[in-house]
């Protein structure tokens, strides 16, 4: 009994890694326009999508998550939840395009 609850419980908090992910990109995302780099775009869309694909693939493909996914997808969340401070402002200036005779 005691493994099926932490196989559950493993899961739960798999599900509720992989939104709080997904929900630190869409609000990075919200902020996002033409200006800002084409691969700065394409990366949060990529993580976006991996973060909404692995929270429906214990749903979709029977798939469940081990300890190491676990620790990697909190360390995602960690690293966008800790760099959210420099979007506060707006989308950091090192993501966007330079036009001119800028730097």
């Amino acid at each position: 009994m005691m493994v099926a609850d932490l196989k559950t419980g493993g899961l739960v908090l798999h599900v509720l890694l992989c939104a709080a992910l997904w929900y630190s990109v869409f609000c990075r995302a919200v902020r996002e326009d033409k200006h800002v780099k084409v691969v700065v775009r394409l990366a949060f869309a990529l993580l976006g999508t991996a973060a909404l694909c692995a929270m429906v693939a214990p749903l979709v493909w029977g798939w469940r998550p081990d300890p190491v996914t676990l620790l990697l997808v909190l360390s995602m969340v960690v690293v966008q939840f800790v760099t959210a401070a420099y979007w506060r402002g707006g989308v950091p200036q090192q993501y966007i395009h330079q036009t001119g005779g800028g730097k």
